[in-house]
């Protein structure tokens, strides 16, 4: 009785230390071969306030973008069931291009009122003239009895 409880404190206070950790074969819960291996010196105290450098900010420009957006969207067209999406695509680039072409045309001069400027307003700035009233009464749903 006493030779087990001796050995059970030796496997106990033994289990503590981390020295013989690494010497335990992979089969029987150790380490495998392809884990890192310690640091020869490892650090006082670990690195809590060291800051990673800062990141460069940097901004795409249109061409840039638009190859990505391209990029992104070849990569989605290429898995299956994307049917919908390339019809959806496809009709989006057909409508761009109408666009661009009405643009083309009236920037030659070819539009009806090309002369005409483009920037008028359909209804006139909001003044205090003719702003609508702030918070109007509403009616009370009960009777308002008489004094």
């Amino acid at each position: 009785m006493a030779l087990a409880a001796a050995l059970l404190a030796i496997a106990a206070i033994s289990g503590c230390s981390t020295a013989q950790i690494d010497s335990i074969p992979k089969d029987f819960g150790g380490l495998p071969d392809s884990a890192p291996k310690r640091a020869e010196n490892p650090p006082a105290y670990p690195a809590v306030h060291d800051m990673p450098a800062p990141r460069t900010a940097t901004i795409l420009d249109q061409e840039q973008q638009k190859r990505m957006e391209s990029d992104l969207v070849a990569a989605r067209n290429r898995q299956p069931g994307q049917e919908k999406n390339r019809l959806r695509d496809a009709q989006k680039k057909a409508r761009d291009e109408a666009k661009a072409k009405e643009a083309k045309d009236k920037g030659k001069g070819k539009g009806k009122d090309s002369n005409k400027p483009q920037n008028t307003l359909a209804r006139p700035p909001a003044t205090v003239a003719n702003a609508p009233a702030a918070n109007p009464p509403a009616a009370s749903p009960w009777p308002v009895p008489s004094r």
